[in-house]
């Protein structure tokens, strides 16, 4: 489910750990130079398998049912190009060996209170929301992932969100440094959505660029526990989100 999520203040910064390189001696500032290097060209690498895996995947159906809102009809019918182009990459950045994920989807545009919600194959949204937020696309592709998740076991619900918004924000919309702010002196990794994002966002960057992959994959097969993410990155998850903070707090500096 998506809701909107004002959360959150600081802007997190990709280069927040080489602030301090000009404190270190010069070989040193070699060695943390040679590791930026190495780090984008990895996650470079890492994008052009995710697009070249994305161009093998069958393409996806989508059905779209505005009987209850007609008026929804013609941005319904850009909502399902865009899930369309992005479902294959999504489906590449969650990649797990074995999952055959389904090739097509309903979207129902309704008149209710929430926002939208995924469930069974199908995406409800709310027709008074993309009359008030016709951009908000993304909004889609964040349902989109839920119904590619497929959870069926119990997952804490900070972690499915937190996937998802990381998907949508930093692999979809690319815009998460300036959308996905987050207060370090209130937040926490279980606020769940941007916030999480955020903090796996991080991870990513800093410490295993296939965390995501990984995280997804235990999910998926009643894998999960907070023990991961000392398995996959070599810390707990409460000294991670003490080093990502203390990454936005210098930031402020």
């Amino acid at each position: 489910m998506w809701r909107s999520n004002p959360l959150l203040h600081e802007k997190s910064s990709p280069n927040v750990w080489f602030m301090s390189k000009s404190l270190l001696p010069l070989p040193a500032k070699k060695f943390f130079n040679n590791m930026k290097h190495i780090a984008f060209i990895f996650i470079l690498f890492f994008f052009s398998i995710t697009y070249l895996v994305a161009q093998a995947l069958p393409p996806l159906t989508v059905n779209i049912d505005c009987s209850e809102a007609p008026e929804t009809q013609e941005w319904a019918e850009n909502a399902a190009l865009v899930a369309k182009q992005q479902y294959p990459f999504l489906i590449a950045a969650l990649d797990e060996e074995g999952y055959q994920p389904s090739d097509s989807m309903t979207m129902v545009f309704k008149h209710m209170e929430e926002i939208a919600y995924a469930s069974n194959g199908r995406i409800v949204i709310s027709a008074e929301w993309i009359t008030k937020h016709p951009d908000d696309v993304g909004m889609v592709v964040h349902e989109l992932i839920h119904i590619l998740q497929a959870y069926r076991h119990h997952v804490p619900g900070w972690v499915t969100e937190g996937i998802a918004d990381y998907l949508r924000f930093f692999f979809y919309e690319r815009n998460g440094e300036r959308t996905c702010r987050v207060n370090p002196e209130k937040a926490k990794y279980t606020d769940s959505y941007r916030t999480t994002g955020a903090f796996f966002d991080w991870i990513v960057r800093t410490k295993d660029a296939g965390f995501i992959k990984r995280l997804n994959a235990a999910c998926r097969n009643g894998k999960y526990s907070n023990d991961l993410f000392r398995e996959y990155t070599g810390m707990t998850v409460d000294e991670l989100w003490a080093g990502f903070i203390d990454s936005l707090k210098q930031r402020q500096m």
